[in-house]
């Protein structure tokens, strides 16, 4: 299906080459092609094409990420809050970023921030689980994974991460019915 929506894409930037949007949609083909090089050139493009926009500079910082180039991802996901100061995917992304690196405290921060901008979004909820659990702070942990599971209450991931939680807060009947309930839902 990638191959066809590339096609697709190619006879759409010849009609209009100096689509922004274009070379967007282009680098999240690539990107999921795992052609992280090529993807950040579209990025790259699109940001030519339309400066202030926000988006592409965190899919910069996500390719930049797979491909284990940390400081460029955190000067991308830096370079998308000063054109979008409160973007909680930015922050998000960032917090990710700063975990990955151990940098604990920074990460907090950035999920903290993501949350105050956007309470709704459920990846800063889930990756502020993860922080939780990675410290050790079992009931925060579990707390984060529920409200992310009030977020998308089909995501078996939610549930998976929830159970898990739960288990480890001696909330045996509680997590064990989130495990089971897990591969029945949208693997989303």
């Amino acid at each position: 299906q990638l191959d066809r929506a590339t096609q697709v894409l190619e006879s759409a930037s010849a009609r209009h080459p100096e689509s922004a949007e274009l070379c967007f949609l282009a680098g999240n083909i690539q990107f999921r092609q795992n052609k992280w090089g090529c993807a950040l050139e579209s990025y790259a493009d699109a940001l030519r094409r339309r400066p202030g926009w926000c988006q592409p500079h965190i899919n910069q910082g996500n390719a930049f990420r797979e491909m284990g180039r940390f400081d460029s991802a955190e000067q991308s996901y830096r370079a998308s809050l000063e054109v979008e100061c409160q973007s909680a995917a930015a922050r998000t992304n960032l917090g990710q970023l700063m975990r990955l690196q151990g940098r604990l405290d920074e990460a907090r921060t950035h999920y903290e921030q993501a949350l105050r901008s956007d309470s709704t979004v459920w990846e800063a909820w889930i990756n502020m689980g993860n922080l939780e659990m990675e410290l050790d702070r079992i009931d925060e942990a579990a707390a984060a994974y529920q409200r992310a599971a009030e977020l998308r209450p089909r995501s078996a991931v939610t549930h998976s991460y929830l159970g898990r939680a739960l288990i480890a807060s001696e909330q045996m009947g509680e997590g064990i019915a989130c495990l089971e309930r897990a591969p029945a839902l949208d693997p989303q």
